[in-house]
């Protein structure tokens, strides 16, 4: 695991993993006091260094950047958006920050 926040109530991890407690939650997840959650069919994507680094609160909405290209099914570039209900990309994304 590689960040943390508290997201409408809940504790949201973000990392490099598949499950958390045995549920299928692909980089990310919610913790409500008692049990995992996935938030949205999670993340994808991203290759070697695959996975959530960052996660923030930002106008209502959580916000996750790492390396992946897919968030709930919806193409994205190393940042996006989760509403409580779906995730959306934001805006064009990022570049990969590796050289050529």
């Amino acid at each position: 695991m590689w960040a943390l926040a508290v997201y409408n109530g809940a504790l949201i991890a973000g990392g490099d993993f598949t499950t958390a407690g045995g549920v299928t939650c692909n980089d990310i997840a919610s913790w409500d006091g008692s049990a995992w959650q996935p938030l949205g069919g999670g993340l994808s994507g991203g290759g070697l260094y695959a996975g959530v680094y960052a996660l923030a609160v930002y106008n209502g909405a959580l916000i996750a950047g790492g390396s992946f290209t897919t968030a709930g099914g919806v193409t994205c570039s190393r940042i996006a958006r989760w509403d409580g209900n779906t995730w959306q990309s934001l805006g064009s994304g990022m570049d990969d920050g590796y050289p050529p």
